[in-house]
């Protein structure tokens, strides 16, 4: 979540053989994210454009539910966005969802 510019050593290129969803809500992250994967061609790994305060929809999302099996263990990053997020909206409520 919120991951920000994709750079060297992303989650996918260290987490040897995880599916991976990065998320993030700027629409120009996402763009510039999905031209670096295109090269790539991994179908482990997908960039969602979205608001991670709707963690129903995040979740809900066809390509999550495709690459994420929400049955088995799932590790979740929050990248430097937690403390961004205004207390009327329930920073710990969307982590905990």
């Amino acid at each position: 979540m919120g991951p920000g510019l994709p750079s060297q050593g992303n989650m996918h290129e260290v987490a040897g053989g995880a599916h991976v969803v990065y998320v993030d809500n700027d629409h120009m992250v996402a763009v510039h994210a999905r031209a670096l994967l295109a090269s790539k061609h991994d179908d482990s790994v997908r960039v969602m454009q979205a608001d991670l305060r709707d963690p129903a929809m995040v979740c809900g999302d066809p390509e999550v539910r495709r690459l994420i099996d929400f049955s088995l263990p799932v590790c979740v990053l929050f990248v430097s966005v937690p403390h961004g997020i205004a207390d009327g909206d329930d920073p710990a409520g969307i982590v905990r969802a």
